[in-house]
């Protein structure tokens, strides 16, 4: 039903209700997403397999997945609305699951792990949410499985009221010993424009809105 008035309002001739309409849609779409989904298609490495996505309630990514042919499955706390013949949606918790041992070929959290254990996204609260969850992953991922993830980033660690901002450290530090990182790009918002940045290039993030962001692809180890 939303989507229908939207549709209709992006019909009507140009007036200053649909230019505010549509710069809310578009601040959504340009967003660190603009290029998070790319890269997990770039990084996927596989032609077939079953893939979860975890927090995938604001996301078309495991649709778009199922789309093209893999076998999907997504987890978040709240209802998702979206279907697929490829996809099965289970509404919990990552760090209390039912998936058996070694099930998953891959998995991937966009910018949803820095959110686990927080209570922000009605989740249950655990302060060490972020690494039992990683401890999980691993447990459900086959040998030399692969983990897609991004995360804010930042020169500094720090957690908001909804986010952790990781920094290099912190974020190895997450990943050890459970997973060996194969891959590691950065992109920082340049004005509006999300483009790729080196490690010299990271800033200390101010605020809770991501700056800078980080994709790392690893395998279980």
């Amino acid at each position: 039903m939303i989507s229908f008035f939207i549709n209709l309002i992006f019909r009507l001739p140009e007036n200053p209700f649909k230019r505010a309409i549509r710069n809310i849609y578009y601040a959504d779409v340009i967003s660190e997403r603009l290029v998070e989904y790319p890269l997990v298609f770039q990084n996927l490495q596989i032609e077939r397999g079953r893939i979860l996505d975890i927090g995938c309630y604001y996301s078309a990514l495991p649709v778009q997945l199922a789309s093209m042919g893999f076998r999907v499955y997504g987890i978040d706390p709240e209802p998702y609305q979206l279907t697929h013949p490829n996809f099965t949606f289970v509404q919990g918790d990552i760090m209390n699951n039912n998936f058996k041992e070694g099930f998953f070929d891959v998995v991937t959290t966009v910018s949803t792990l820095e959110h686990i254990g927080l209570g922000f996204y009605a989740d249950q609260k655990e302060k060490n949410g972020d690494k039992k969850a990683i401890k999980e992953v691993a447990r459900i991922l086959k040998p030399k499985g692969k983990l897609i993830l991004t995360v804010p980033y930042s020169k500094e660690f720090k957690v908001t009221s909804s986010q952790r901002m990781y920094d290099k450290k912190s974020l190895e530090k997450l990943m050890n010993p459970e997973f060996k990182i194969l891959k590691k790009r950065i992109f920082k918002n340049n004005k509006g424009k999300w483009e790729p940045a080196r490690e010299a290039e990271v800033i200390v993030v101010k605020g809770e809105r991501t700056q800078v962001m980080t994709l790392i692809v690893a395998e279980k180890g």
